[in-house]
């Protein structure tokens, strides 16, 4: 039986050259890959570290914010998780969260960690409360309507005092502390008659002299397509009060 020469060939195995050859197209592509995704591999190790820093640094923050509230006030709180702001190229930054009492989640307020410390403003927002509810009867018998809105906020952040438990009332921290704390009312008035809204906000600035703070009224209210704000502060609503200014003079129109 004849064999042709080309099955012969057909079945002779490859060249020593023929196989360096095929290896070298193998390597190739996986050099290639290598040279790839190396750098990509090792962008995703240095993002992996620091967003595993940064939780932990928000875990940590978060941790020692509710340490700090605890052993302030002697009692439980819940911290949310806090958010880093205010960071940026050579800017360290600080962390913000919100805060509340265990046993109360309607008085929330801020508590905020950086390197200088943690500060808070629990203190803030029980005065706040307790303002609101204590001015409720004076408001209705100034303000003469229903659906009139109004917010207290008390501010004592200027005051560099260790405010801590137990909290002393606000007529006593304002007494020692004076024009430090600014104690703000706004209220959003249904009535349209200038002279009748001019009337309420000369009431609201004599009931603010009553706290001897700084104090800060922000008074609003619609007539037709236009809207009113008078803003008022403790020295100008002195100065309205013994007629040095007139409440047309600081009311701010917007149409």
């Amino acid at each position: 039986m004849k064999v042709s020469i080309n099955s012969r060939r057909g079945s002779l195995p490859m060249s020593k050259k023929q196989s360096k050859l095929s290896k070298t197209n193998v390597v190739k592509p996986r050099k290639v890959l290598l040279l790839f995704a190396t750098p990509l591999i090792l962008v995703a190790m240095i993002v992996g570290g620091f967003y595993i820093k940064f939780q932990l640094d928000v875990a940590n923050a978060q941790a020692d914010m509710k340490e700090y509230l605890q052993n302030k006030y002697r009692q439980e709180f819940v911290v949310e998780k806090p958010e880093h702001k205010g960071g940026g190229l050579a800017v360290e930054g600080y962390f913000d969260a919100i805060a509340y009492p265990k046993d109360d989640s309607t008085l929330k307020f801020v508590v905020n960690k950086s390197s200088s410390g943690i500060l808070d403003r629990y203190a803030d927002k029980v005065w706040s409360t307790e303002e609101t509810r204590r001015v409720r009867q004076r408001l209705d018998e100034i303000m003469l309507e229903n659906d009139y809105k109004y917010h207290i906020e008390i501010g004592s952040y200027l005051v560099r005092a260790d405010i801590r438990y137990p909290l002393p009332d606000l007529d006593s921290f304002i007494n020692k502390h004076n024009k430090s704390v600014l104690y703000t009312l706004e209220v959003d008035s249904s009535g349209d008659k200038k002279e009748t809204n001019y009337s309420k906000v000369l009431s609201l600035i004599r009931l603010l002299r009553e706290k001897n703070s700084d104090s800060r009224l922000i008074y609003r209210w619609s007539d037709g397509d236009s809207k009113h704000i008078i803003s008022v502060g403790r020295v100008d609503g002195d100065r309205i009060l013994d007629g040095s200014i007139e409440l047309k003079d600081i009311d701010r129109v917007i149409r």
